[in-house]
């Protein structure tokens, strides 16, 4: 615990940001390391239109702003299930890509 404590990064976010880490520890968002997330969290530029982004996208740790989170279908989420439908991606594959755990209608 010392040892993570003593890193930058992270004890930056869990000063400034204890509620972020506490999200992705909660929906198990596990495609990125603490450097990335600080490194996002420390800028404000979003990701899809390069304006300053409020929200953090945490299936890939991108800033994106309420416009793009609610207009792009890049950022809906889908059910394992429904995509492995709609892709023809096997399931085995589908866990290599970055996701997060949610309990149904959350």
């Amino acid at each position: 615990m010392n040892l993570v404590d003593f890193l930058h990064q992270y004890r930056m976010v869990f000063e400034q940001c204890p509620n972020v880490l506490r999200a992705i520890i909660n929906i198990d968002a596990k495609h990125f390391d603490c450097q990335t997330l600080f490194k996002v969290l420390s800028t404000s530029k979003r990701a899809t239109c390069g304006c300053s982004g409020q929200y953090l996208y945490p299936i890939t740790c991108k800033r994106v702003c309420f416009s793009c989170l609610t207009c792009y279908p890049l950022y809906y989420p889908v059910s394992a299930e429904l995509s492995t439908t709609y892709t023809g991606i096997r399931r085995r594959e589908l866990e290599r890509l970055p996701h997060v755990f949610s309990l149904p209608g959350r």
